[in-house]
């Protein structure tokens, strides 16, 4: 059966399933739940009161969609060890538009802390990274000329599935680079 709940068409609900829906959604705003949480909510009223449709109630949670991350990792391969306070800022491409996502700076590991996109902020699309390698090689003690050959290190990649997890590494020194997809 069809039954409606606020204008929201919910196919295969029972009536009986969209007032525990309700009972559950009531407890707070439904911007701060999860269909999930919401779900999860229905199905321990369904318990409790030992309700005979709560399998049905389970079968009808959506699947969850799998949250990829986009994470980093430099590596200085001069000196043979992580590239420690290498400044990375991530931007989003959409046609001529360059839109900053994330900044973040690498730590003794040569990584980020933290990924710098995930979850429902990790959409499919164009990505740059954008890595600050003069700047770190001059800290680093390395004589560059005033005008590097690499001032900065530009990846442009494109992520076609945001389920999955993207790993950008880059191999650098001062006058070359490499990358990879990984994982």
């Amino acid at each position: 059966t069809n039954s409606t709940n606020g204008g929201l068409r919910l196919p295969g609900f029972s009536y009986q399933s969209l007032i525990c829906a309700h009972h559950a959604s009531t407890q707070g705003t439904k911007s701060q739940q999860s269909l999930t949480q919401i779900v999860h909510k229905i199905n321990c009223i369904l318990l409790t009161k030992k309700a005979p449709f709560n399998m049905m109630c389970l079968s009808k949670t959506p699947p969850a969609r799998a949250m990829g991350k986009l994470t980093t990792h430099v590596l200085d391969t001069v000196h043979g060890r992580p590239a420690s306070g290498v400044s990375v800022s991530l931007f989003r491409l959409s046609g001529e538009r360059r839109e900053p996502v994330a900044s973040a700076s690498t730590n003794s590991d040569g990584r980020c802390s933290g990924p710098l996109l995930e979850g429902a902020n990790f959409v499919a699309g164009t990505y740059e990274i954008v890595f600050g390698a003069a700047d770190y090689f001059r800290r680093a003690g390395v004589q560059l000329p005033a005008l590097p050959f690499l001032e900065e290190v530009v990846l442009r990649f494109g992520v076609a599935d945001a389920s999955q997890n993207y790993h950008v590494p880059l191999v650098m020194t001062p006058w070359s680079y490499s990358t990879y997809r990984g994982s």
